[in-house]
């Protein structure tokens, strides 16, 4: 390939409650993405989740969902389940 594509982005999440406790805990998360020669250049994302984690073992459940807009595309909508265990 004679042109490299370049591409970088930033993000953040926050928090509602301590992610490595018993019980439920949401979340939000929002950013964006640069990708040079795409068809949008500049792509904000943004999603939303839970976390369940159980009261012995510190194991849980993640459920994840994003969306991406793309302009006069559409959307890109991501759902995401992972099995998570507490540092």
């Amino acid at each position: 390939l004679s042109e490299g594509l370049l591409q970088g982005g930033l993000g953040a999440v926050t928090w509602f409650g301590d992610p490595r406790a018993a019980g439920v805990t949401t979340f939000l998360r929002a950013g964006v993405r640069g990708q040079q020669g795409s068809a949008q250049v500049v792509q904000p994302r943004g999603g939303a989740g839970f976390l369940w984690r159980g009261q012995d073992d510190g194991w849980g459940l993640q459920v994840d969902y994003a969306i991406v807009p793309l302009g006069e595309l559409g959307l890109i909508h991501y759902a995401t389940l992972t099995v998570r265990k507490a540092p």
